[in-house]
């Protein structure tokens, strides 16, 4: 089969390497759509300790189960699936309380999580264990629900600063988990949303997923934020970035007793501004990965609450996979997700 390989930072090969057959439990899914996400381009760059070459990155996919492994009682060939891509062990004491997002066993297809090398969904097909899928639901398209993983990331971190209805939020951050977190807010019923970047198109973008106001920070100033609020500050303030700046920033537009939720991890370690966090009793929260999101955002998607045009802006066939992230990582990037098809035949 015909796979999209990571062999070091900068570069990608298309080559043929054996098909895989699904073991006990298991389910070959033949790969219809797979989405480039944020994290497999900082690999990509050579930035990740989490994509270790030689790797077949992907791990926001779809597809058809093509074949059964031994054991599998609830799944059958030709169905539409997604997969939970996060392998957690299932016996720890994380995943026992029902926090498996937080699994220090896991695994992850397409990364290196957990120290462990597990080859992706940029191929023609990939084994899964069962209890990983996640049957379609009609009404969803292969390149739509190759963004749920994504967007069960955003919303699970929107669900945690609580109750939304009629609060004022601010978004740091308008690339794909960013924008997809907009339209999340939105649904549930924000009184304002504020979207915060650093390039137009961007700005553009959040406006149709929901952004009421706009800030550009290379040409206007942060403080706006507290004209735009009323002189409020925001309730909730929500970093897809998650470096030291857009954590300065998220704690100087806060209100008293506000919540900062932070999903991004540009950065490893940050100097924290202590004594505002004190002295104004802000909340701040971290947000990891997601639990049973992925089936609530397929039906947020099905039922049309959520739209997912802003966000795929370029279907390619994986051949053409070593220049989509290339596209990615240039200086002005055109597009905001790129989703990535397998072509039917080998050769």
């Amino acid at each position: 089969m015909k796979v999209l390989r990571y062999e070091g930072a900068y570069t990608m090969s298309y080559l043929d390497v054996p098909c895989p057959e699904p073991k006990e439990h298991e389910v070959r899914i033949k790969i219809k759509a797979v989405s480039i996400c944020g994290s497999d381009l900082s690999g990509y760059r050579g930035i990740n300790s989490l994509r270790v070459a030689p790797l077949i990155m992907g791990h926001e996919f779809a597809g058809v189960i093509d074949a059964c492994g031994t054991g599998v009682t609830e799944l059958r060939p030709g169905m539409r699936v997604t997969v939970n891509p996060s392998m957690y062990c299932g016996v720890c004491e994380n995943c026992k309380s029902g926090n498996y997002n937080l699994c220090d066993r896991k695994t992850v297809p397409g990364t290196s999580v957990g120290g462990v090398n597990v080859d992706g969904a940029m191929a023609q097909y990939l084994c899964v264990r069962e209890s990983s899928v996640i049957p379609l639901t009609d009404g969803i398209s292969m390149e739509e629900a190759s963004v749920l993983e994504p967007l069960a990331v955003s919303l699970h971190g929107v669900k945690r600063a609580g109750e939304l209805n009629g609060t004022r939020f601010v978004v740091i951050g308008a690339g794909p988990i960013g924008l997809l977190a907009m339209q999340c807010i939105r649904d549930r019923g924000a009184a304002s949303l504020i979207a915060m970047d650093l390039v137009d198109a961007r700005l553009h973008t959040a406006r149709l997923c929901g952004a009421t106001q706009t800030l550009n920070l290379r040409e206007q100033a942060l403080d706006e934020v507290w004209a735009m609020t009323d002189g409020c500050g925001a309730d909730v303030v929500y970093d897809c970035v998650g470096n030291e700046k857009s954590v300065e920033q998220a704690t100087q537009i806060v209100r008293n007793n506000g919540k900062i939720v932070v999903i991004g991890m540009a950065a490893a370690q940050i100097t924290f501004p202590i004594k505002r966090f004190v002295a104004h009793e802000f909340q701040m929260l971290g947000s990891y990965q997601y639990l049973d999101e992925m089936k609530e955002g397929m039906r947020l998607v099905t039922e049309r609450k959520i739209d997912l045009a802003p966000i795929i802006t370029s279907v390619l066939p994986l051949s053409s996979g070593a220049e989509a992230f290339a596209s990615l990582c240039s200086a002005s990037p055109k597009d905001v997700k790129i989703v990535l098809v397998p072509e039917e035949k080998s050769s």
